[in-house]
């Protein structure tokens, strides 16, 4: 008796929606070739927590599918994020770096000023996380987890200025939270200069014509240092009062203005 011979089954190939719903019959294309093409592999953003001390948490994050947009960077002080009590803090890795330019592009560096709060002497592991473009896994960046210790006395300068909150109210309009209060002996606070009250709110002046942005309180302009510190304050472009031209020009000036 002869048994009919029975062609080997045809693979089934996806449609451009990913169903499964026809079969393969063409003898041109290669089959896998075909369903590569459709394929999209999601890759997990690369970079490195370069250092982690107490003038500043620093590293660089990019996602290799999206290779010139700056991403996010989750740092986490205090241990790994999602631990109950961690602290995590979000920093856009937009930075200029001549190190990477070559093999990544250059804006995508990013920095952190350590929060007040964490100057209290106890030591703690610092994780940061590069944040994918797409939704996908967000991974450990290299050379994170690393340690962070600092103590009180290690307060940048710019924060040994006591301003008063006067009221809750104040502390929220200037965007604070708890992880930017410092916890201080009454000795250690007492020996800090005090400057004037906080105002109820911050008040953002800036000329036309001039990049200049100023924080104007009880009479003084005090200009805002860079961009970076204007982030670091939480300031919002859209509260910027703009004024004439040398409108401002007989203000008293201090200091610029860093605070965190």
């Amino acid at each position: 008796m002869l048994r009919a011979h029975q062609p080997a089954p045809r693979p089934r190939l996806p449609t451009e929606d990913g169903h499964v719903d026809g079969y393969w019959t063409g003898t041109n294309v290669d089959p896998w070739t075909f369903i590569n093409a459709r394929t999209t592999c999601n890759r997990a953003p690369v970079g490195a927590l370069d250092a982690a001390t107490c003038t500043g948490i620093s590293g660089w994050a990019q996602d290799p599918d999206a290779p010139t947009r700056s991403i996010s960077a989750h740092v986490s002080i205090g241990g790994p994020a999602g631990t109950a009590g961690v602290r995590s803090f979000a920093v856009q890795a937009d930075r200029s770096r001549a190190d990477l330019c070559a093999t990544y592009g250059c804006a995508h560096g990013f920095s952190l000023p350590v929060p007040a709060s964490f100057f209290d002497g106890r030591e703690r592991q610092v994780y940061a996380y590069g944040i994918d473009a797409s939704n996908g896994h967000n991974p450990l960046l290299a050379g994170a987890p690393k340690t962070l210790k600092c103590t009180p006395d290690q307060l940048p300068p710019t924060s040994r200025l006591v301003q008063r909150a006067v009221s809750a109210a104040a502390f929220t309009a200037w965007k604070f939270d708890s992880a930017d209060v410092a916890a201080l002996t009454d000795a250690d606070l007492d020996a800090l200069p005090e400057g004037s009250a906080l105002p109820p709110v911050p008040t953002l002046v800036q000329e036309q014509g001039r990049d200049e942005v100023s924080v104007f309180e009880d009479g003084v302009l005090r200009p805002i240092a860079a961009t970076s510190v204007f982030a670091a304050n939480r300031f919002q472009t859209s509260a910027i009062a703009r004024q004439t031209p040398g409108s401002l020009e007989t203000a008293l000036r201090a200091a610029t203005a860093r605070w965190r």
